[in-house]
């Protein structure tokens, strides 16, 4: 039997989510885990929970004032993502690996809205960098909470496509793709290898 070493810490991982929920004056009426594989042998990336609201949140919980988010939509979100960085991953930056990520995000989204595709990336509506490096201290872990988007893993599916419709969705992939690789970086971005970054004037660097 596999040994899960994701699993330690799922508990205070949940109570860390309900932390941040109630910092912002929220309630959730169900918690559930996405891409949550019992099985994986190796550290998550990231620890992702998808929550449902037991009243919807306002700009008053997300104004969009943060660099790289989006504000709450008049209607008001009802279902939303956190993502937790797991601060046990191999082989990434946990300095900013949350503004990195975001950033990068906010950039694509752009990139994809000037190509005229379908807004595809979630907006995202907060975020916090790591403020530990102690694996085990999951309040200190980065964060990010964005808006849940629903869908189907494409991997199993696509064998299952006629050849016309393997075709288009190829040519789609091809186009996001193309947007991705077409992003424009602004003129403070001037590094590169270090991951992307905010200024204090929320400018991407």
């Amino acid at each position: 039997m596999v040994v899960n070493v994701n699993h330690a810490g799922f508990e205070r991982r949940l109570s860390v989510v309900q932390q941040l929920l109630h910092g912002r004056g929220l309630q959730a009426s169900i918690i559930s885990t996405l891409a949550y594989d019992e099985e994986y042998a190796y550290p998550f990336n990231n620890f992702l929970f998808k929550v449902e609201l037991a009243t919807p949140a306002f700009a008053s919980s997300f104004p969009g004032t943060q660099p790289g988010t989006c504000k709450a939509p008049p209607e008001g979100i009802s279902t939303l993502v956190i993502k937790l960085s797991n601060l046990a991953a191999h082989d990434v930056n946990n300095t900013n690996r949350v503004e990195n990520d975001v950033a990068s995000q906010h950039l694509v989204r752009k990139s994809m809205e000037k190509s005229g595709l379908a807004p595809l990336v979630p907006d995202v509506y907060a975020w916090a960098p790591a403020t530990t490096t102690n694996q085990a201290n999951e309040k200190g872990f980065g964060w990010i909470m964005s808006e849940f988007r629903s869908g189907v893993d494409l991997g199993p599916e696509f064998s299952s496509l006629d050849v016309e419709s393997q075709k288009h969705v190829l040519e789609q992939m091809a186009a996001v793709l193309g947007a991705m690789q077409a992003a424009d970086l602004p003129e403070s971005v001037t590094k590169f290898g270090s991951g992307l970054k905010f200024d204090l004037n929320g400018a991407i660097m």
